[in-house]
């Protein structure tokens, strides 16, 4: 790996891409909270959350006791309901805590190293492969 490549992979994301993840993980909030939503506005919600407890995990960033236990019991209700209904949508109290958690990821990106934000990316793909495979 040359240097300028090893350097990129120590700093964090550009501000341009950390702006546009955050502008649509916002957006997909925004449309699950007006009853607009889809699958992918969750799935969305579902990988920025995933990603947000894995860089805590790793030391990048802080998150309150418990919030990563709400956002599962919650994504966990809006997933039950979107397939029963397919109606993609969160109500106020789903909303503040996805909201908390889309914050706290906002802030990662500013500390966390590019090679950290592509660990976290890669143990999720294997989380997903591992649930895929028991169904």
């Amino acid at each position: 790996m040359n240097r300028s490549r090893l350097k990129q992979m120590l700093l964090p994301m550009s501000t341009a891409v950390a702006q546009r993840i955050s502008l649509e993980n916002h957006l997909s909030l925004e449309t699950l909270l007006s009853g607009s939503g889809e699958e992918h506005h969750f799935n969305g919600m579902c990988q920025a959350a995933c990603i947000a407890s894995f860089l805590c995990e790793a030391g990048y960033g802080a998150a309150r006791e418990g919030l990563f236990g709400d956002a599962e019991r919650v994504l966990l209700d809006c997933r039950r309901a979107g397939i029963e209904t397919e109606n993609w949508r969160f109500d106020n109290a789903s909303y503040f805590i996805l909201a908390e958690i889309l914050t706290l990821h906002d802030t990662q990106f500013f500390i966390t190293p590019v090679r950290e934000l592509i660990r976290a990316n890669e143990r999720l793909k294997t989380h997903n492969a591992l649930a895929a495979q028991k169904k």
